[in-house]
């Protein structure tokens, strides 16, 4: 399952009725800390912690379809100072993902390298055989293995790489 590309700042791809969204913020390398801030946390009730990457910061986060505003905190300030909200527009996914797959042989490979895109999307990593685990822990590491554990792309790619999630 590819990335859409949603603009400067966030990639998507269907997960089951939501979308799961990576915003990435470029730069900022000396910073302590970063966030995504916006209409889905309720304006800094519940920013989400953005994970230090190559070059700048990364968060993944699950959006239901619809029209989300959004801004980054760096080190407690917002991105870009006074500038106005960006915007995310998502449509409905389309089920086309959730589709049963064929069984020929290349459509099992593919379905396996599917399945480990899809565990990389989401952050996972196989700590040891059979068992995948977050790369980071944060603060919120247990809301996000919670809502991994529901995620239905996320399920049915453990299952078909058999394997289980491992969290807190």
């Amino acid at each position: 399952m590819t990335w859409q590309r949603m603009n400067a700042h966030v990639d998507s791809q269907p997960a089951g009725e939501e979308w799961r969204c990576r915003f990435r913020l470029s730069g900022f390398e000396d910073a302590h800390d970063a966030s995504v801030v916006g209409s889905f946390t309720g304006w800094e009730k519940q920013p989400e912690s953005m994970q230090r990457n190559d070059g700048g910061w990364e968060a993944m986060v699950f959006l239901p379809p619809g029209e989300h505003e959004y801004k980054f905190m760096v080190n407690g300030k917002w991105h870009p100072d006074g500038g106005d909200n960006y915007l995310l527009q998502l449509d409905a996914p389309d089920v086309q993902h959730n589709r049963q797959p064929e069984t020929t042989t290349s459509s099992r490979k593919q379905s396996q390298e599917d399945a480990l895109a899809i565990l990389d999307a989401a952050g996972l990593h196989e700590s040891r055989p059979g068992v995948w685990s977050l790369n980071k822990t944060t603060s919120f590491a247990q809301r996000e293995y919670e809502r991994l554990k529901k995620d239905p792309d996320v399920r049915r790619a453990l299952k078909t790489v058999r394997g289980s999630l491992s969290g807190q």
